[in-house]
């Protein structure tokens, strides 16, 4: 039956440990359970008294490999791979060094948005930050060069050739700085 549920609630204050655990539990079990339509999964803090924005950047990481949990898994010859796996056990023994493999990496595994995936080195090179800081400074930046648009394709130059518009087209202005 088709259905709509409150899952992805969280009584912490910001986006922390708790949040992601409360929030992931529960969208997972929702989501598993078969519910189709997920409500206040993404984003919201304190029992659903408050928002925060970079929960939404965190939250869209999360709601992205729930939702690639519950895709199905596509089996047929050429997933199976019969005739690679013989030849690689016969060969090398290993299959990380196969074509299909990394193709595969590329389609099958999700790749977050800012959850990290350096090493240590890497990461406390690049400022050692949290994903909370992470998700803080993409919030900025969203905030900073969000520009709405309304048409797809070339519509709205096709408008502007056409008819004297006034109102500044996509990517003129900076949010806060219209002259």
């Amino acid at each position: 039956l088709p259905n709509s549920c409150i899952a992805g609630a969280t009584d912490s204050k910001t986006s922390d440990a708790q949040s992601g655990y409360e929030k992931s539990l529960t969208v997972t079990l929702a989501a598993q359970a078969g519910s189709n339509m997920i409500t206040q999964a993404c984003g919201m803090q304190a029992g659903l008294m408050a928002v925060a924005f970079e929960s939404y950047i965190i939250d869209n990481d999360m709601l992205g490999s729930i939702l690639r949990s519950l895709s199905p898994i596509d089996v047929n010859e050429s997933t199976l791979a019969k005739t690679m796996i013989e030849e690689i056990v016969a060969g090398e023994g290993h299959f990380l060094g196969h074509p299909e493999t990394y193709k595969r990496m590329k389609t099958d595994f999700l790749y977050p948005n800012i959850a990290n995936r350096h090493s240590v080195q890497e990461w406390e090179e690049a400022g050692a930050k949290t994903m909370r800081e992470l998700a803080i400074e993409r919030t900025k930046e969203l905030l900073e060069n969000y520009s709405p648009s309304h048409f797809f394709g070339d519509i709205d130059s096709r408008l502007r050739r056409k008819f004297e518009l006034r109102l500044e087209p996509k990517g003129l202005h900076s949010r806060g700085n219209r002259s």
